[in-house]
């Protein structure tokens, strides 16, 4: 007599533990966009409002409103035009170069800018860079393994295969050591060049509980690991 009454409930927590998941899932994916949207949609709140009152002082009192929204982008454009030459010129590179000293000298500035400063850099990084693969790397000596790109490869006079490699340094990948490595002392693997970067900007806090490898093994990175990466064979080498 009580097992349609089990039956029941086991049915209905499950029919809850699937829509809770679902909701959730749903929320994980959205929270990145929704938080993208209100930050761009706050600064783009702040710039023009700075700009906006410049573009009133410079226009009749009858120009209207939508008029005075796109001169205050074409101002802002321009303004953005000219903050870009300054910086490609010794001079101006100097001064912004000044400025940000001084706000890397103030205690809470320092910290805004300087992680400001460390996401851009890293989304222009990763725009930029011409990596061909994610690889692991001995460094800086034997039993410390590091994360390398490889930018290309060289031969030797005896037809000994080089890769050129860059192994940047975290939380700001865009300094690191360039190395030209023997292709036998690499070990190539299978994460793309995102996840790479996110691995190092993070400072290894979001990396993979596996690296899969070119050869199809794969290399745990379980915290009780130590020593050389431990192998697994994950597939045909």
């Amino acid at each position: 007599m009580n097992e349609p009454k089990e039956q029941t409930s086991i049915k209905s927590f499950s029919a809850k533990k699937h829509l809770l998941t679902r909701v959730m899932s749903g929320i994980l994916v959205l929270v990145p966009f929704v938080v993208t949207f209100f930050i761009l949609r706050f600064v783009l709140v702040v710039i023009m409002s700075l700009v906006s009152p410049i573009v009133v002082v410079l226009t009749p009192s009858e120009f209207p409103k939508y008029a005075i929204a796109a001169l205050s982008v074409l101002l802002l454009i321009g303004f953005l035009y000219l903050i870009g030459t300054i910086a490609t010129y010794s001079l101006g590179n100097k001064f912004l170069g000044l400025m940000e000293i001084a706000f890397l000298k103030i205690p809470l500035l320092k910290t805004i800018y300087g992680s400001a400063k460390t996401a851009v850099s890293a989304l222009s990084f990763t725009q930029s860079a011409s990596f061909t693969a994610v690889v692991l790397i001995q460094f800086p000596k034997d039993g410390f393994w590091s994360i390398g790109f490889v930018t290309g490869s060289t031969m030797d006079a005896n037809g000994e295969e080089y890769f050129k490699l860059f192994i940047p340094t975290t939380p700001n990948p865009t300094s690191g050591f360039f190395e030209i490595v023997r292709k036998d002392k690499v070990v190539r693997t299978k994460l793309t060049i995102e996840q790479g970067i996110q691995t190092i900007v993070s400072g290894g806090i979001l990396f993979p509980k596996s690296i899969p490898l070119a050869t199809g093994e794969t290399i745990s990175t379980d915290d009780s690991a130590t020593g050389s990466p431990d192998k697994t064979n994950g597939g045909d080498n």
